[in-house]
Order: C-alpha cells, then sequence, then structure tokens
C-alpha cells in the first residue's frame, strides 16, 4: 500500500503461481500453538468444457 501512495503503482512482486504461504501461530516461548498452515498458488481451472 505505501508503495503505490508512494511511487504511485506496485513495482514489487506480490504472489505468484506457485509460490507456497504458511502460517504459524507461537505462544511466548516459541513454541507452535496449533501447527503451520501452508497453502500453494494454484490458478483456477474449470471443471465445465
Amino acid at each position: 500500500m505505501l508503495e503505490i501512495l508512494n511511487k504511485g503503482e506496485a513495482k514489487t512482486p506480490f504472489l505468484e503461481f506457485g509460490d507456497e504461504a504458511r502460517i504459524t501461530m507461537q505462544d511466548e516461548t516459541g513454541r507452535n500453538i496449533f501447527g503451520d498452515i501452508r497453502q500453494k498458488l494454484q490458478q483456477y481451472q474449470s471443471s465445465q468444457s
């Protein structure tokens, strides 16, 4: 958002197909609370022909 405000458009690449996002929640001691959530970004393909 700051990049758009400062430069008028986004120049930094964001997520691309094939990238994987991982989310982890840790407590104050650094212990993983609920395990990692991992998701791979894939392009939607319709099952209709």
